[in-house]
């Protein structure tokens, strides 16, 4: 019997282990630089967007950045510089994705209104260090970190946005609670999810594990080995001490990150807050569903904050 409750005890902790290991860990992601391989993952057009992006940037200079994080990882992005820019966008894309692939067409909006960019890489996302991503909850100090950089890079109160998808838009909104610069006029978050609990029990409920249970157990893990809880609140938390307004976007056919959070989000936001919900669009593709209202919405709200 002690061997049987021993063998049971090895076996919860290695799934533990391992599903920590499946939902933070480094994922080798796709070559967002190959559009037949995109094609042949099924991106279809987005496959081509990606590719007119690439060409877009490549165009426009972009120059090598890199700070350092609270806990010393380095974390890479490129300037797309703006000659005469009203300000700078700092852009942090999504769980297993990146910039390129979750910017197409906004970054262009903002880059022929006025701003310069930074597209950052997630912390064990490209170029950037680390091993684990956190959903948020490590990489809302990253994202004060980015706004530390512009401001000592950009002085005498250089306007300052951010923009996030997915992932990047739970860390900036929690972000809105920290002490950010000065220079920060505002946060757009298109695709948030209220905390990391609630969207892995998502993702978790799609396999046979039983979701709660699967995630408390992988959360033990990632609090003994890596010193946070995927149980911590997240971004719905944070909204009530944001200092900073917000544009909060989402796709009302979201599959990924139900529009119900985005509501939620939207009402627990303490600061002012507008909210753009667009029909038909899928997670992170909310421009491509409604161009003209994305863009209007957009530009609205820059200009709005911008001073």
């Amino acid at each position: 019997m002690l061997w049987v409750l021993l063998a049971l005890v090895l076996a919860v902790a290695g799934s533990c282990a391992v599903l920590a290991f499946l939902m933070c860990h480094r994922q080798r992601l796709p070559d967002f630089a190959d559009t037949q391989a995109l094609k042949a993952r099924g991106w279809g057009t987005r496959a081509d967007e990606v590719a007119a992006f690439r060409d877009w940037l490549s165009e426009r200079g972009p120059v090598p950045v890199h700070v350092d994080s609270d806990d010393e990882l380095p974390l890479r992005g490129v300037l797309v510089p703006r000659k005469g820019a009203r300000g700078t966008a700092v852009l942090f894309h999504g769980c297993r994705s990146a910039c390129l692939a979750d910017f197409a067409g906004p970054a262009q909006v903002l880059y022929d209104h006025g701003w310069q960019l930074i597209l950052t890489d997630q912390r064990a996302h490209g170029a950037s260090g680390g091993r684990w991503c956190s959903f948020g909850l490590w990489e809302r100090f990253d994202v004060r970190a980015w706004c530390n950089y512009c401001e000592l890079r950009f002085p005498g109160g250089h306007p300052l946005f951010l923009y996030g998808q997915g992932m990047g838009a739970a860390a900036a909104l929690a972000a809105a609670e920290l002490d950010l610069p000065g220079n920060v006029r505002g946060i757009i978050a298109e695709g948030a999810y209220t905390s990391p609990r609630e969207v892995l029990e998502r993702v978790l409920l799609r396999t046979p594990l039983p979701a709660g249970a699967a995630l408390r157990m992988a959360s033990a893990f990632t609090n003994y080995a890596l010193g946070f809880s995927l149980l911590e609140p997240g971004a719905e938390a944070a909204a009530a001490g944001a200092g900073y307004p917000a544009l909060i976007i989402h796709g009302a056919a979201d599959s990924i990150v139900p529009a119900d959070m985005a509501r939620r989000l939207f009402s627990a936001y303490g600061a002012e807050k507008h909210l753009l919900m667009v029909e038909g669009a899928a997670h992170a593709r909310c421009r491509s569903a409604a161009p003209e209202r994305f863009d209007e919405a957009l530009r609205m709200f820059l200009d709005t904050y911008e001073t």
